[in-house]
């Protein structure tokens, strides 16, 4: 059968400064091997500190996507209906947001987070992507029941579809910019009107700036 992982472990990388290059002055042994003992100490609980994990709740995890400064971490598995945003702080992992893309299953091709964290967006096979903004009471409250228990289910405030499969991600120099890549070589620009606190779900805050078709022959 196939792998099911329902669980990500994140750890951050500690870098071992006995490895640098540089001048050792080995004058006072003792105390450098005292030093080395607490400093290996010092590792170890950091390490210790920085070790989590992300339980999923919806069978395999298919995609992850942490945002800029890797305080918050995307979760999506392979039903593609629920996306799941974890806060990675003071040493633990907490849930913070349950996204609903839809109700019919897909396959989630890519996760983004704008420059700031404000935005949040999801693509799919279907061919559609959706935004959601993280700020409380901007986003459309689903009625259905949620798995976190903690939290309403949230409806994108926004989507675009490219009417085929595509990749998808936030502009790192400007936070109401997307591009897009489809699978049939197109390159599509979107941008977002600023929102509101609340959401008139009756306006249109996602346009299309521009679709170019990619001639791909070059590289053959």
């Amino acid at each position: 059968g196939s792998l099911k992982v329902k669980s990500i472990h994140i750890s951050d990388a500690v870098t071992d400064i006995a490895s640098l290059d540089g001048e050792f002055d080995s004058s006072n042994s003792e105390d450098t091997e005292n030093s080395q003992d607490s400093s290996n100490d010092d590792e170890n609980s950091y390490r210790d500190l920085k070790e989590m994990t992300v339980q999923a709740t919806l069978g395999r995890i298919v995609a992850v996507q942490f945002n800029k400064t890797a305080d918050l971490i995307a979760v999506a598995s392979e039903t593609g209906t629920l996306l799941h945003i974890f806060s990675l702080s003071n040493n633990s992992v907490e849930p913070l947001k349950e996204f609903r893309r839809g109700t019919m299953s897909c396959s989630i091709i890519s996760l983004s987070f704008s420059k700031s964290s404000e935005l949040f967006l999801c693509s799919s096979d279907s061919g559609t992507i959706h935004v959601w903004a993280m700020k409380k009471d901007v986003n459309p409250v689903s009625k259905w029941g949620n798995l976190l228990a903690k939290f309403s289910q949230e409806w994108s405030y926004t989507e675009y579809n490219a009417d085929i499969p595509c990749i998808a991600g936030f502009s790192k120099d400007h936070e109401y910019n997307i591009k897009v890549f489809t699978a049939d070589s197109e390159y599509i620009q979107l941008k977002i009107k600023p929102k509101p606190n609340k959401i008139n779900t009756d306006d249109n805050y996602l346009s299309l700036a521009s679709r170019t078709k990619l001639d791909l022959g070059i590289f053959q």
